[in-house]
């Protein structure tokens, strides 16, 4: 009996040999590393279709970068507010902060900023939402409900 990692990849290969597949699963995460369109349904319906990047991007409404800085943050977080007037910034630890945009920005400025304080930055990421957390937007499902549907529970 094949495991479902050699089905998954008997997928892929028949997908790249130019065979359409049409698949079915409750596993979000599946979906989104097989499937270069997605069809979410609610209640036996259809209500969105697209790429999981298009998916992602219809409900994207900022975006987040993380910066975990080699000393504590909480010091110049009020100058720094002060300094990017559209950005607001969620504490996440003394050296790791979320800072929330309207819209893409290049980091690049917020992380020379804090250079210039002599704050060194060990890690700038990009946090983009999970497809996931797309169709709980897009479906109007709670998020918690959906991981609560993940472990057993009932919606």
């Amino acid at each position: 009996m094949a495991s479902a990692r050699q089905i998954r990849q008997l997928l892929v290969e028949l997908n790249k040999g130019g065979m359409t597949i049409f698949l079915t699963t409750h596993y979000i995460e599946e979906a989104e590393r097989l499937c270069h369109r997605i069809a979410l349904m609610v209640d036996g319906r259809i209500t969105h279709t697209g790429s999981p990047e298009e998916l992602i991007a219809s409900c994207q409404t900022e975006y987040l970068v993380q910066i975990t800085a080699g000393a504590p943050l909480f010091a110049v977080l009020a100058d720094m507010e002060r300094d990017f007037p559209d950005l607001r910034i969620k504490r996440q630890s003394d050296n790791c902060v979320q800072l929330h945009f309207s819209s893409e920005v290049d980091v690049g400025p917020a992380v020379e900023w804090l250079h210039r304080r002599s704050i060194p930055v060990l890690e700038a990421k990009v946090i983009k939402p999970s497809l996931e957390e797309a169709f709980a937007t897009l479906t109007d499902i709670d998020i918690n409900t959906l991981h609560r549907e993940k472990e057993g529970g009932k919606r």
